[in-house]
């Protein structure tokens, strides 16, 4: 289904600008100034956003499925077993294979006991406040938010009606920036970009979607004016890199406050275009094109394997085997993109050998439902209920 294809495009673009953003420091090892490396490095950095992305379009999915299914009397086995079956298997194998080989190949890193156990909980994020890290798999923090907010969300979106939860969603998603506001002079914006009340704007923004796409008059509204909203979203993005001056930088707190609302709102307006097949014909191809799909298919074991990969190559070109190589940017840019080329073979790899087998399993589990066979998850099968919904001009309760 074509608007299938274009909102796994959308999430392939959030997983490109992560990978752009963590991989480009690559670039400058073992060098010092640099003028290609450092003006590349300042262009790409600016993908962090890409995880807020990421978070509007859980957002939406994730309540998408909640509304449609609350009434289900099987509801809470069936949505946390999609859950675990959607972020375990994967999780477990790449976190603990992780594990094993930083123990016998980087002797070096030390393991904290702390944050391997708060990781394993979904709590990574917190460790910010903690002198407790560890480099290789610090990105798992996004995961942390997402469960957090899934632990507590769903208690409140099966209990309320579809206006109320709309109302709540886009409250928390103001309440979420506003204390971003507050706090960015008084604790340190490493903890304002990671803890999960001032993250969680993004997912609220895509569940108050979700929710705002069955109420007639929401949908209505956004139908005449989501392009306008899209376009002033654009322009307050473009004046926040006037303001920074072109540094947009995760880790500090200005960026987040002025970057992250623009961004959370055009990913939201995207995809509502995408359900009413009405984004301009150059986006929709780029977003339903066969790269960027396959990058958003993939995105989740992608995520948490890009990262390791590229602290290993790092590591090893600053002290290890690589280091012998010849120095420069050119040498750089192939051991990145080699990094590139082995994280998407793992991920690869992790897709049919243990996301694919993990949602047969739970289709096996889960009486009577089927996933879709485009995308083998049952979140992205939801993809296709709310377009098929969106296009006729029904509710899609």
């Amino acid at each position: 289904m074509k608007r299938l294809s274009q909102l796994d495009g959308i999430r392939g673009l959030a997983i490109a600008l992560v990978l752009g953003c963590h991989f480009i420091p690559m670039l400058q090892d073992g060098l010092g100034k640099n003028r290609i490396a450092d003006t590349l490095y300042r262009i790409f950095i600016t993908g962090w956003f890409g995880v807020d992305i990421f978070f509007v379009l859980s957002g939406f999915l994730i309540t998408g499925i909640i509304l449609k299914e609350r009434q289900d009397p099987d509801f809470w086995s069936n949505f946390y077993l999609r859950r675990a079956f959607r972020i375990l298997p994967a999780f477990i194998v790449i976190f603990g294979i992780t594990l094993v080989a930083v123990h016998f190949l980087m002797p070096s890193v030390l393991i904290s006991p702390v944050y391997v156990w708060m990781a394993t909980l979904f709590l990574a994020n917190w460790t910010v406040l903690t002198p407790f890290q560890l480099p290789i798999l610090l990105h798992v923090w996004s995961l942390a938010v997402e469960e957090q907010f899934y632990f507590l969300w769903p208690q409140a979106a099966k209990r309320l009606t579809t206006v109320q939860v709309f109302q709540l969603a886009l409250g928390m998603a103001v309440a979420s920036n506003l204390l971003r506001i507050g706090l960015a002079a008084h604790v340190n914006p490493y903890t304002l970009y990671e803890s999960t009340p001032t993250r969680i704007d993004g997912i609220s923004i895509g569940a108050a979607l979700a929710a705002g796409v069955m109420l007639p008059r929401v949908r209505q509204f956004l139908s005449q004016w989501w392009r306008r909203i899209a376009l002033a979203a654009v322009a307050a993005f473009v004046l926040t890199l006037v303001l920074v001056h072109g540094r947009l930088n995760g880790f500090d707190a200005k960026s987040q406050i002025f970057a992250i609302p623009p961004v959370v709102i055009l990913a939201a307006m995207l995809i509502f275009g995408v359900l009413e097949n009405a984004l301009p014909r150059l986006l929709a191809r780029f977003f339903g094109s066969p790269a960027m799909t396959y990058l958003g298919r993939r995105s989740y074991a992608l995520y948490l394997l890009h990262e390791p990969v590229r602290v290993a190559f790092s590591s090893s070109r600053t002290g290890g085997v690589l280091a012998r190589l010849p120095g420069g940017v050119a040498v750089n840019c192939i051991l990145m993109f080699a990094a590139l080329a082995v994280s998407v073979l793992l991920t690869e790899a992790s897709w049919r050998l243990v996301e694919s087998p993990a949602q047969n399993m739970r289709k096996r589990l889960m009486r009577g439902q089927e996933a879709s066979p485009q995308t083998g998850s049952a979140e992205e099968a939801e993809i296709a209920a709310l377009a098929r919904q969106s296009r006729v001009g029904t509710p899609i309760l």
